[in-house]
């Protein structure tokens, strides 16, 4: 019976470390909104990649069109859009809200 203990411990080690790799992805194997959604983000856009104005989101992704975030309905507005930065909202890169399945307003 002493000899099978190791196993044991072995093998529940070993399942243990299986779990936690299915359980836990690599970090720096997703997008950074797969990363922001795996670290509580309801949207997979976290706060990290929202910005409270256009020149800061372009910062952030330059080259990239900027839309609008506004509701909660996973929608955004474009540049040519009425309700672009209008209410309550935030800029973002087009897209890091299309990865995180946000969609157009106008679709």
């Amino acid at each position: 019976m002493k000899t099978l203990m190791p196993f044991k411990l072995g093998l529940a080690a070993a399942l243990l470390i299986a779990t936690a790799a299915i359980a836990a992805p690599a970090t720096e194997q997703l997008t950074p909104s797969a990363q922001n959604e795996h670290m509580g983000a309801t949207t997979g856009l976290g706060e990290s990649h929202r910005f409270p104005t256009a020149a800061a989101a372009t910062n952030h992704c330059p080259g990239d069109t900027i839309v609008w975030l506004h509701g909660s309905n996973l929608s955004y507005y474009l540049p040519d859009t009425a309700k672009y930065g209008k209410g309550v909202g935030s800029y973002a890169c087009k897209a890091e809200a299309d990865d995180a399945g946000f969609k157009s307003a106008s679709q």
